[in-house]
């Protein structure tokens, strides 16, 4: 064969191999490094696009390619927000209640990079014509990929316990993506509830089986409260609340850690309700609410109050927490007539500030004395990134650990949690008649895998503060909430 011949075959398969092999897989797993999370190796979606792109306009090539990689990068950065594939899908319209201020440029930024990274994968590719060979090539490559991950990788073809490899040689984003939008809009859609292995709010679970429990009840679910590693670290957090039961010996405390899947829905069903779901899109009659703590408090007499700084249609709670038994919600715009002057603090989600809700928690617990109450608080301002707070009752001392000490995002965190315990502690300061219990939702959601790698990956903290004069009170017989 001449050279020249066989120089016009390889040339094309070797830019085709490039440019929809090498660059976006080599460019989306040093990302994938970075965050600390799997990706598979090849992504199936570049190599069956380079199979069509030969035949396309180059603007409607270009654009396809740049949907392959932005559906990519979601499902390498979803499980950074402990987010899966189902719930990338169904919470894809909570976008609108992020902050403009804060969405708006990232969307711009990964529109921008996909588009060159796109047209770098035009340009490297073989130009046309011919267009048969570089699309045989990427068709070889496709199937040589795929046939690769179903003998090597972990797969419902031939079973995990099969498996060569611990990750995934090939996968289709694309492909996930559109099987997961068509079984979320089909009729056959279903979601698996399991009982949570654990759950922090278990005092007052176990108070209704023994039928005693406080008069005055708070559940505080804390945004992003991971379990660190660290002692000192965790010791910071925590250190109000020591400091309060250390000088009431009429209160307990008791700390622990508690297992979490999923995102803060799934923390929030975990506590309340005592489940686990593989969809967090709530009220769904697949879901049952009908057994969780707002149901079974108020049958007792309790006053139910769920709270929460944002908008209550951030993941639609405006209409579940009703259904799960709150006989009142406040969201930001209640919480700001009850406060009286202006409270926003936050970047992602700029809402009322936590520090303005313990206090407001105290007031109403004071109003109604005589009245049994289950406050239920879901604190906000530790989304990420982290805001700094100016609040006096925020003071950890981020030079004490390691974790916090050269790190201001993790020193921001650690002085958001102080914060809503100090504001805890001063609530609980003069009361004798409330058990309180405190936990996180799941662990932050920082994109550094080095910054996460200080955290537990599956236990958030929490904290029981219960006072004992109270537990011989026995929960008087059922009836009407006043």
């Amino acid at each position: 064969m001449p050279l020249n011949s066989a120089s016009s075959w390889w040339r094309p398969v070797l830019r085709t191999a490039l440019a929809y092999g090498l660059l976006p897989n080599l460019l989306l797993g040093l990302i994938a490094v970075y965050l600390g999370v799997s990706r598979p190796l090849v992504d199936l979606d570049y190599l069956a696009l380079g199979v069509l792109v030969p035949w396309l306009p180059r603007l409607l090539g270009g654009l396809l390619l740049m949907v392959a990689m932005i559906f990519d990068l979601i499902l390498t950065v979803a499980p950074t927000y402990q987010f899966d594939l189902a719930k990338v899908v169904e919470t894809a319209q909570e976008l609108f209640n992020l902050s403009p201020a804060f969405v708006l440029p990232i969307i711009v930024t990964i529109v921008i990079g996909a588009a060159i990274v796109a047209a770098l994968m035009l340009r490297l590719r073989s130009p046309s014509p011919p267009r048969l060979t570089p699309s045989i090539a990427a068709l070889l490559l496709t199937l040589l990929a795929l046939g690769t991950d179903v003998l090597l990788s972990p797969n419902v073809l031939t079973g995990m316990d099969r498996a060569v490899t611990s990750i995934n040689v090939a996968g289709s984003p694309g492909a996930f993506l559109t099987h997961q939008v068509l079984s979320e809009f089909g009729s056959t859609h279903a979601i698996v509830v399991t009982p949570a292995p654990e759950r922090a709010s278990t005092p007052i679970v176990d108070g209704l089986a023994a039928g005693r429990l406080p008069p005055k009840l708070v559940l505080v679910v804390v945004e992003s409260w991971g379990y660190y590693e660290d002692a000192a670290a965790r010791e910071q957090i925590i250190a109000p609340l020591r400091a309060l039961t250390a000088t009431r010996p009429d209160l307990s405390l008791t700390l622990g850690s508690t297992i979490f899947q999923g995102s803060t829905v799934n923390g929030e069903m975990r506590e309340l309700c005592g489940i686990r779901s593989t969809s967090i899109r709530l009220p769904d009659p697949q879901i049952p609410l009908q057994d969780c703590l707002p149901h079974r408090l108020a049958a007792l007499g309790y006053r139910t109050t769920a709270i929460h700084g944002y908008r209550g249609s951030m993941f639609n709670r405006l209409n579940w927490y009703p259904v799960a038994g709150f006989e009142h919600t406040w969201f930001d715009r209640d919480l700001l007539d009850l406060l009286g002057h202006s409270s926003r603090c936050g970047s992602t989600f700029p809402g009322v500030c936590d520090g303005d809700i313990a206090g407001l928690i105290g007031r109403e617990l004071d109003a109604s004395p005589d009245a049994r109450q289950f406050i239920y608080w879901m604190t906000l301002n530790a989304h990420l990134p982290i805001f700094a707070t100016g609040d006096p009752r925020a003071a950890a001392d981020c030079n004490a650990s390691a974790v916090t000490r050269d790190d201001e995002q993790q020193c921001r965190l650690v002085k958001l949690h102080r914060l809503v315990m100090q504001a805890l502690a001063d609530m609980m300061a003069s009361r004798r008649d409330t058990g309180l219990v405190i936990v996180g939702d799941h662990a932050p959601a920082f994109v550094s895998g080095e910054r996460r790698h200080h955290l537990s990956p599956d236990h958030v903290p929490h904290a029981v503060i219960w006072p004992r004069d109270a537990l011989s009170a026995a929960v008087p017989a059922p009836l009407a909430a006043p």
